[in-house]
């Protein structure tokens, strides 16, 4: 059985971010959550939720893609332009398609707020 006592409020907001690969904008995140428990009377799960908005606005709104055909994983920056007949589009730098394209949720993880 979990017991949450043994563990320091920074411990468990990690815990809610393990998924997240380390940066510095997981750093900041631990560091806004934590402030929002200690002096804003959060729970830990809508303080992490919170953190991650805020940081998701903060990062020019870059979008988290990846395709389900060969399973790369990056920013929508990170696409190339692709052209096909008249049109222009985005695409999986691998696949060279944007058919199998798929938006990640903030952060590459799921918030369980």
């Amino acid at each position: 059985m979990f017991n949450a006592n043994k563990y320091s409020t920074k411990e468990l907001i990690e815990m809610e971010l393990r998924d997240m690969p380390y940066s510095e904008t997981k750093d900041n995140i631990v560091g806004f959550a934590l402030q929002l428990v200690e002096n804003e009377a959060y729970y830990v799960a809508e303080a992490v939720a919170e953190a991650i908005l805020h940081y998701k606005d903060d990062e020019n709104d870059t979008q988290s893609v990846q395709c389900n055909m060969c399973m790369w994983r990056g920013d929508e920056e990170e696409l190339t332009l692709e052209k096909e007949e008249d049109e222009t589009f985005k695409a999986c730098p691998n696949c060279k398609t944007d058919a199998y394209l798929m938006d990640l949720p903030v952060g590459g993880v799921q918030c369980k707020a």
